[in-house]
């Protein structure tokens, strides 16, 4: 070494209260005496001497081995999801090999990470898997609600008979609500779905149609079946919605099959409405009368008849969700009645109106009913998710088990402990300054998705629980939302707010990976600007397109809303001297109109014909590289609206692409 960069060890030790020794440490509090430091030891027994840079170099390992981690360079096959992320729906969750996959990438066993937007809990639930200490901070009880259901070490043999308990308590009582006969041998049999269809009254003749009888010219287009008129959905009352059909199961003979709905099926049902509110009060039962809020995306007036969440159930399955419920909610043991709740609601996800089919659920995501829908038994659904739970469980007790030590504070991860779940907005984190090695997240792609208004569906059930009294508290959730008041600034904003947070408490050099899919121009833009904005260096090769789980490219989300298949995956890195957007340069509109079109020209020039996810593939990382995000005022156009004035939109074997 140096005799310029040495000093005695004795010269940095001395001090009674050894402030020296903490400020060159970064926060060593081991030196009792000038020779307890094992580090120090190290120093005296090789040279007497110890290079102050090196000593912190070396209790600092991890923190300065950042600065030796590259950006992912390829994507990863993305798998479907594990049997914990079945456990519960959770809106636009990602590929969980993947998340692993950039955990490992970016941080060591051992070492603190976070997702200020933890959803579903794939960042938190991965990380823990590879021995990883998480953070993991939504503003959304139900997000830290459902991480908390899936990384929790719970007693197999315990949950099973909790389940026992309540079968044993409601089965019956349940299963009376959907009592048929057979059409094969007239016994006792259950029904284990009815179809119903939705009625229209013609706007010409106010004759009433049945969807499900009516000739159908176009999604939300029927023609009256008095009138010969064409009317929209949108613009017709809706009658009260009729049964067409059923499915039971027969324990006497076996049978199992559709059945035409009888007159004592509608009797039953009849029955059921006209004493639901008797029921509930003599049996002591509740149930959520939260009302929505007229501005959430309803479809109105198609959903005219949609006042109240719970108007998404019909009055049987909410007569039996209020059983079901109360008899979760009388569990003792507070860690089988969380999880028996997480069953519950992700029951409900199932026995709704929304159903378009007996295989989904809730379908897409949004408010929405379909011309005709299934009504689900709900024991039946229930038993499945308990299954689908049982499984969930079964596999983080496997992956996870008793590593996992909930923390009550981020001092407590620095002892025992492995995961801190905050129910709050991350744009003021309780962290302290460089204390987490990674932040690996998947933010929310502007307004694409609208997760405290979809998920107050479930929370009007858990007010008690999360200790709230009326919908979730949504003014710093970092979406696009006209309800909200929210558009392209205050978006960016409150990532920026955020993304500054995530800047203060990541280690230097340390990097924050997200995906993001979106494909308008203007909420890409705000997400690298807050990012820039707050510090953030996104280096030239710090994009990565990720490929879709394949089984789920065709989902009625990605065909309603025409998403992007697949996500980008941002690099972006902790520097030292920071970075802010510069006022320089030229925002013409003209000239990144050229550039767009000039770099689409090519690829479609090359193949022929291209898919939207595949100009977006080669435009994105493109616009990077000609530095257009680092101006102050940026303004990228409208990029499907360009490529419509030059190139031509059209079907090729039943996907449409762009082509010359």
């Amino acid at each position: 070494m140096k005799s310029s960069t040495v000093k005695k060890a004795k010269d940095y030790l001395i001090a009674e209260d050894y402030k020296d020794c903490k400020t060159i440490t970064g926060g060593c509090y081991d030196c009792k005496t000038n020779s307890s430091c094992l580090l120090v030891k190290e120093q005296l027994s090789l040279y007497g001497y110890f290079d102050k840079k090196e000593l912190v170099d070396k209790i600092n390992l991890k923190t300065d081995s950042l600065s030796d981690i590259n950006p992912i360079q390829h994507s990863i096959k993305a798998k479907p999801h594990s049997p914990v992320y079945r456990m519960h729906r959770y809106f636009a969750r990602r590929p969980y090999n993947v998340f692993n996959y950039l955990i490992s990438h970016y941080s060591k066993e051992g070492d603190i990470i976070l997702d200020p937007f933890c959803g579903g809990g794939t960042t938190v639930v991965e990380g823990l898997r590879l021995r990883r200490k998480a953070v993991g901070v939504d503003l959304n009880p139900m997000a830290t609600f459902i991480t908390r259901s899936e990384i929790m070490d719970l007693n197999l043999e315990k949950i099973k008979r909790t389940f026992n308990v309540i079968r044993t308590e409601v089965l019956n009582e349940i299963k009376q609500l959907y009592k048929t006969s057979c059409p094969r041998c007239k016994k006792s049999a259950e029904l284990i779905w009815v179809e119903w269809s939705n009625v229209f009254i013609c706007p010409s003749c106010d004759d009433k149609n049945i969807a499900s009888d009516s000739q159908k010219l176009r999604p939300g287009k029927y023609k009256c079946k008095n009138c010969k008129g064409d009317f929209l959905t949108s613009d017709a009352l809706r009658g009260e919605d009729v049964v067409i059909n059923s499915f039971v199961a027969c324990d006497n003979c076996g049978y199992k099959g559709k059945k035409t709905p009888s007159s004592s099926d509608i009797t039953l049902i009849e029955k059921i409405e006209k004493d639901f509110d008797r029921a509930i009060k003599e049996k002591k039962l509740w149930y959520p009368k939260d009302k929505m809020p007229q501005e959430y995306d309803l479809r109105r007036p198609y959903n005219q008849r949609i006042e109240r969440f719970c108007d998404f159930l019909t009055k049987r399955n909410l007569l039996s969700s209020s059983i079901l419920f109360t008899s979760i909610r009388q569990i003792k043991d507070k860690r089988l009645r969380y999880f028996m709740l997480n069953i519950f609601t992700s029951t409900l996800a199932w026995i709704t109106k929304m159903s378009v089919d007996t295989g989904h659920g809730w379908a897409i995501h949004a408010y929405w009913m379909p011309n005709r829908y299934y009504e689900l038994n709900v024991w039946d659904q229930f038993e499945k998710r308990f299954q689908w739970g049982l499984r969930g469980k079964t596999y983080s007790n496997k992956e996870i088990g008793s590593y996992y030590k909930e923390a009550t504070n981020f001092e407590d991860l620095k002892k025992e402990a492995t995961a801190l779940l905050l129910n709050q907005s991350s744009t003021k984190l309780p962290l302290p300054d460089n204390s987490v090695v990674a932040i690996v997240t998947d933010p929310p792609y502007g307004g694409n998705v609208m997760y405290s208004e979809l998920c107050n569906f479930w929370t009007v059930w858990l007010k008690d629980l999360f200790d709230i009294k009326g919908l979730i508290d949504s003014r710093e959730e970092a979406i696009k939302n006209d309800y909200q008041k929210k558009g392209d600034r205050e978006y960016e904003e409150l990532l920026f707010n955020i993304f500054k947070e995530c800047y203060r408490v990541l280690k230097p050099n340390g990097w924050m990976v997200m995906t993001f899919n979106n494909k308008e121009s203007s909420v890409w833009t705000a997400l690298v600007r807050s990012a820039k904005r707050a510090g953030f260096y996104l280096p030239d090769n710090g994009i990565v397109y990720q490929e879709p789980i394949e089984h789920y490219t065709n989902t009625l989300y990605q065909r309603r809303h025409g998403s992007l298949l697949g996500d980008f995956i941002y690099s972006f890195q902790k520097k030292n001297e920071g970075y802010s957007l510069s006022k320089n340069g030229h925002n013409n509109g003209k000239n990144i109109k050229i550039i767009i079109l000039g770099m689409a020209e090519k690829i479609i020039s090359q193949k022929k014909s291209v898919t939207t996810s595949e100009v977006y593939q080669a435009l994105i990382p493109s616009l990077f590289k000609y530095g257009i995000f680092e101006l102050e005022n940026i303004l990228i156009p409208d990029i499907e609206g360009i490529l419509k004035r030059k190139f031509r939109y059209e079907k090729f074997n039943g996907t449409r692409k762009w082509c010359l």
